[in-house]
């Protein structure tokens, strides 16, 4: 399984490091998606702000999906959380007017908490 010799079986030969790898060492840590989730900073989420309003100007869908994914593992109060699946489906369908509005009113709800 470790040495194939053929570049037929190359492409085995990596699949089978992947699962082994997945398998032995990331499914043994029990790492649930949930502790991947950060404590709220509006500093932080300010900033993914900044550069997802530059980064759906220049159309650069992967850093703007990338993005909303950092967002997205932050707990986040009940008055931004609405408003963060707002901006991730504004994103998701590259609303660039829409994902400008939410992230104003984003600015202004983390302003006044």
């Amino acid at each position: 399984m470790i040495l194939k010799q053929t570049n037929k079986h190359k492409i085995f030969y990596f699949a089978d490091i992947y699962y082994i790898i997945k398998n032995k060492f990331i499914l043994s840590w029990g790492i649930k998606d949930n502790e991947n989730e950060k404590k709220f900073s509006a500093s932080a989420i300010l900033d993914f702000l900044g550069s997802l309003d530059t980064a759906m100007e220049d159309m650069d869908v992967d850093t703007a999906d990338e993005i909303i994914k950092q967002i997205q593992r932050y707990e986040m109060p009940d008055n931004l959380k609405e408003l963060t699946d707002q901006l991730a489906s504004a994103v998701m369908n590259l609303d660039i007017q829409m994902e400008h509005e939410i992230v104003k009113k984003l600015r202004e709800e983390m302003k006044t908490s």
